[in-house]
């Protein structure tokens, strides 16, 4: 449906009145991008690029390595200049591409001087070199791309350099290896103070790829606890009295930045990790119960992201939340009646429980969409 057919579908269920309607279109022919002007600009990059590559990749061992590192600092040079002048002639989307490029190309050139130089890699110390090299980077991008992307790099080579300290590998296997929703727990603890901290500095595109990490992370977690809760006898083990009090100040700590956090849009991710600090205590107090925590707190972590969603009119995701609640509802009916699906009646059980799902996903529907009008009439 393209955006007239979608405005004329909502003037007609007065969601939006006709001048509303006149405004949006004449705003979106104004801001309208030539997306396939872009899009040719992309492909024939790419094209380029990949021909470069392929012509240096067949002639790689005739080439000096003087040769090479004179063409990387000109692509570098090349580049810089790109996102420079790309900046002051005011193009953000260009501007933004060249900057994501340049910052690869700075990755690529790392490891050309530790091709050419035969430098030993040793684990994801180059990808820290570069996360220390591009970290000024982050704060001249207006998009979340970039950051997202210096995140993951920088956090994963943080990581490997611990892990490969005899002391840090100790404290990260206490923390994860025998019970990972404590490290799952301090993770998500750490990154709302860290997003606390960088609230000061007000920079949109780091806090947006900040929050879009947590929710992937809270997410990730969540689903590993789930799958991996069938065996909790056989793969972990209680908390140690030590791990107790870890959890006692984690949980300290937690709370008191909840109590004297501003920001109140965090308040869903306050309310997610404290659903997985609950998880974490209930299944060490009752761990032959863990199929059944599992599921609740996959149950309430959608249900806040499907609150989140109503109160904030994301009509998308409030109906992807609500498929997936129907399907760990029915998860739970296959682990209590699996047994019934091989039977006639058990089938037929089994289709009236998924029409009531569907039945009900679509009433929640409607008071959604009955929600936004009345909301869009005041």
């Amino acid at each position: 449906m393209n955006l007239d057919s979608k405005l004329t579908d909502w003037q007609k269920h007065n969601l939006i009145s006709a001048y509303q309607k006149q405004a949006i279109l004449d705003y979106e022919i104004q801001v309208k991008r030539p997306l396939l002007y872009y899009s040719l600009l992309f492909l024939s990059s790419f094209c380029i690029s990949i021909g470069i590559l392929s012509l240096i990749a067949a002639n790689w061992d005739k080439i000096p390595p003087s040769a090479k590192l004179i063409c990387d600092y000109i692509f570098l040079l090349g580049l810089g200049a790109g996102v420079y002048f790309s900046k002051k002639s005011k193009k953000p989307y260009l501007y933004e591409s060249l900057l994501n490029a340049f910052a690869l190309l700075i990755l690529a050139s790392i490891g050309l001087i530790g091709q050419i130089y035969n430098l030993p890699p040793e684990g994801l110390k180059a990808v820290l070199f570069w996360a220390g090299l591009t970290f000024p980077l982050i704060f001249f991008t207006k998009f979340p791309l970039f950051p997202g992307l210096w995140m993951l790099g920088f956090f994963c080579s943080i990581f490997d350099l611990l892990y490969r300290i005899p002391d840090w590998r100790y404290i990260l296997e206490f923390l994860f290896e025998n019970h990972p929703s404590l490290g799952f727990c301090l993770t998500l603890t750490l990154l709302l103070y860290l997003r606390q901290g960088l609230n000061k500095i007000r920079q949109s595109a780091i806090l947006s790829a900040l929050q879009l990490w947590f929710i992937i992370l809270i997410c990730f977690f969540a689903l590993w606890l789930d799958i991996i809760g069938n065996d909790w006898q056989e793969i972990y083990l209680a908390l140690t009295p030590k791990q107790w009090l870890i959890y006692g100040i984690m949980l300290l700590a937690f709370l008191l930045l909840w109590k004297v956090s501003a920001i109140n849009k965090s308040s869903y991710g306050f309310i997610g990790v404290s659903i997985l600090y609950a998880y974490t205590l209930l299944t060490n107090l009752f761990p032959k119960a863990d199929n059944v925590f599992s599921a609740i707190m996959i149950i309430a972590l959608l249900a806040v992201g499907g609150i989140y969603a109503y109160q904030n009119h994301k009509e998308r995701l409030f109906k992807v939340i609500s498929v997936l609640l129907a399907l760990r509802f029915f998860g739970i009916y296959c682990e209590v009646f699996g047994s019934l699906l091989t039977t006639g009646i058990g089938l037929i059980i089994s289709g009236i429980i998924f029409l009531s799902i569907a039945w009900y996903t679509q009433k929640l529907s409607t008071r959604f969409l009955q929600s936004m009008k009345g909301n869009t009439n005041v």
